[in-house]
């Protein structure tokens, strides 16, 4: 066993890329000689590039046919698509016949279909036809089901048909590919793997190292293996290893429901609810009782002075050094760094052991039920059952949505008088690195923190808010959406719609909005993706 090599631990905002796939709609190139009878070639004419994006939202697609310079009037161009299970011609067709007018035009429509998209790395032909002579454009287009990165990672993930994608910065194989950056989305290569052939339902990412789940609850892991985050001394890190489940791990015979990545360690849940960690504990994030590392998964203290003891824990999050759970009774429980008051237990402390979150007293969560919650590098969020949010640590930025700019030990409740929430029922919760993100059952999101770099999205790139403002969607290609899911990043926030598009705003780092710019936004920009669930921390 290589024994770890100490490092510094210090506040650290990370910023993470991200970006989603691109399935392209590959097109017949060929272009056969004109009979001396067939007058006329094709040309592009709207979009004159030979790549564009549907963005959700019929294209117009226009060729024009010349005999030599002469427009040629009065005759038919075939627009073909090999499949229609995304997009079609108007009124659903695979073809569209169309008579050029008086300067050779042929005009149509492709159409995205409501409510599909297509798989990752799917190929489907469209052609424009008129005889032998054929014009090509790759369109792009996708769909997301669901987007959730985290506040720290350089990299993302992406399920899809039950393969893991993944995109952004390699610096230890946690892209699982071939050991170098990628700005768009590459399979993880799992021939001769352990994961060969699985079928993945959830995956999750540290800073350097990647997670993922099977269908029989088995866990997988690659990326940097310098605290055994792995789960797995054995493991190279460039390509996915099983996470140890022999005699000497206490996911021995277990299956696992969640996990969770973070800074240099990673947390599952198991389907008894139970909880298991494994990587870097010198802050007590493994919750081990002292445990500064392990290379295998071993299990969180649940007896004696631990406050999950008894309880089923359901959900996990974890912030940089730090993890916070969820039980079935609504409780929330953290451990790990203590500075700034991340764990919400009153105290600075660090804690190598299971601590309950206050709910006593003056805090904000006494008598409450949590239903959700989420991390970011050094704060927490919590939603209850009442609709109500929560949330407490460093709060410099005003992440917490108190009104204030300070650190808070105890939960502290979010301001809803005055602001974008007041009267609104939220329905989900997502933290970046320093701001959070709130869903109303109306479709619309809320931000509050840092926006800076515009990961608030209120058109105004403010440094810092500290109370609820609404997401400016006007006159961007987010406009009259109803929003299903949100997620952040370091410094980006996404979400997804009920037609299942995918929108970014903020820093865009490593193409990490995946718009296919360098530029940072403030608006909803629309991303083309096809994922099934993406996952980063």
């Amino acid at each position: 066993m290589t024994s770890p090599t100490p490092f510094t631990v210090g506040r650290r905002t990370a910023i993470g890329a991200a970006a989603w796939s691109v399935p392209v709609i590959t097109v017949a190139t060929a272009a056969p000689a004109l009979a001396a009878s067939a007058a006329g070639v094709l040309s592009q004419v709207d979009p004159a590039a030979a790549v564009f994006t549907l963005g959700g939202a019929p294209r117009s697609v226009q060729a024009r046919l010349l005999d030599d310079t002469t427009p040629v009037a009065g005759q038919t161009v075939v627009f073909t698509l090999s499949s229609t299970a995304w997009a079609t011609f108007p009124g659903g067709a695979a073809t569209a016949a169309v008579v050029t007018d008086a300067d050779g035009l042929a005009t149509t429509s492709v159409v995205p279909r409501s409510g599909a998209g297509p798989a990752l790395g799917t190929a489907v032909t469209v052609t424009a036809s008129r005889q032998s002579s054929i014009v090509p454009w790759s369109v792009v287009d996708g769909r997301v089901d669901a987007v959730a990165p985290g506040p720290g990672a350089f990299h993302r993930l992406a399920i899809s048909g039950s393969r893991v994608y993944s995109w952004g910065y390699d610096a230890n194989g946690e892209l699982g590919n071939d050991g170098t950056s990628h700005p768009s989305p590459v399979p993880v290569l799992t021939t001769n793997t352990p994961m060969d052939g699985k079928d993945i339902v959830a995956a999750a990412a540290g800073v350097e190292h990647s997670l993922a789940v099977d269908s029989d609850g088995a866990v997988y892991a690659w990326g940097r293996n310098n605290w055994g985050q792995l789960g797995n001394w054995d493991a190279d890190g460039s390509t996915p290893f099983a996470v140890d489940t022999t005699s000497g791990s206490s996911l021995q015979g277990k299956q696992v429901t969640a996990i969770a990545g973070a800074y240099y360690h990673s947390a599952a849940v198991a389907s008894d609810g139970t909880v298991h960690s494994w990587g870097y504990g010198g802050e007590g994030e493994l919750g081990a009782a002292g445990s500064t590392y392990s290379g295998v998964p071993i299990a969180v203290v649940t007896s004696g002075a631990s406050s999950i003891a008894g309880k089923a824990v359901t959900a996990i999050a974890c912030g940089l050094f730090h993890t916070v759970a969820l039980a079935s009774d609504g409780s929330v429980h953290s451990w790990g760094m203590g500075r700034g008051g991340r764990l919400g237990d009153g105290t600075t402390t660090n804690r190598s052991i299971p601590v309950a979150v206050d709910a006593t007293g003056a805090s904000s969560l006494a008598g409450k039920t949590v239903t959700a919650i989420a991390c970011g590098e050094e704060h927490t969020i919590a939603l209850a059952s009442d609709g109500t949010l929560h949330a407490w640590g460093v709060g410099d930025w005003g992440q917490l949505g108190n009104g204030a700019y300070d650190n808070s030990p105890t939960p502290v409740a979010v301001v809803t008088t005055g602001t974008s929430i007041e009267s609104r029922t939220i329905i989900a919760v997502a933290a970046g690195g320093s701001h959070t993100v709130a869903l109303a059952d109306d479709g619309t999101v809320h931000t509050w923190g840092v926006g800076s770099e515009g990961q608030l999205g209120d058109g105004g790139g403010n440094g810092r808010v500290a109370l609820a403002g609404a997401v400016t969607t006007a006159g961007t290609p987010m406009a009259g959406r109803f929003v299903t899911g949100i997620a952040a990043g370091a410094n980006t926030t996404y979400a997804t719609s009920s037609d299942r598009l995918g929108f970014a705003w903020g820093a865009n780092r490593s193409a990490a909005l995946g718009d296919g710019t360098p530029v940072d936004t403030q608006d909803p920009s629309y991303v083309p993706v096809q994922v099934a669930a993406v996952a980063s921390v």
